[in-house]
């Protein structure tokens, strides 16, 4: 699986392209929301079953292609506790996301664990425990490290596994 951090519009355009053919994308964002009266988006990670990346929104200044693809009927976009998420999707497209799935809110529909973070709905979906910074079992998909982030690839192993039935618990 290839991983990268993508800083030019061209590269950003084409990743956008290859999660609309994948149609199926795990999608996380890390912003800033202290001292603002809207969060500022810090960085945009997307992964699909083939192919890990991060978006720098600060150097990519034109995200609406992706924006687009959220709200259509034609991509499924995995999140874990997306509020956020489906918050910047709507406020930049002005549509909400059609085909989302929580894995936060499909877990604490199925059970009685709401919200159930991140490391307890792996330990509980997959049997696999995540360790200390890292946000994605080891050996599936691993972290992605920038000069200014260490960015985990939360729910890579959700969507990695997607044609498995552990996806679908």
């Amino acid at each position: 699986m290839s991983r990268s951090l993508i800083v030019d519009q061209s590269e950003f355009e084409e990743l956008c392209d290859h999660i609309c053919d994948a149609g199926l994308v795990a999608f996380d964002t890390e912003f800033v929301s202290e001292s603002t009266y809207r969060p500022e988006l810090g960085l945009l990670q997307f992964a699909t079953p083939q192919r890990c990346a991060a978006v720098d929104p600060l150097r990519v200044h034109d995200l609406d292609h992706w924006w687009r693809l959220m709200a259509d009927d034609e991509t499924t976009v995995i999140v874990h506790g997306g509020q956020q998420e489906i918050r910047f999707c709507f406020e930049r497209s002005q549509q909400p996301p059609e085909k989302l799935i929580d894995l936060q809110l499909a877990e604490g529909l199925r059970s009685r664990s709401y919200p159930l973070g991140y490391s307890a709905l792996v330990l509980r979906v997959l049997g696999q425990r995540v360790h200390g910074g890292e946000t994605a079992p080891t050996g599936l998909v691993g972290r992605f490290r920038t000069g200014r982030f260490n960015t985990p690839w939360k729910m890579s192993s959700m969507c990695c596994r997607s044609g498995s039935d552990s996806a679908r618990r």
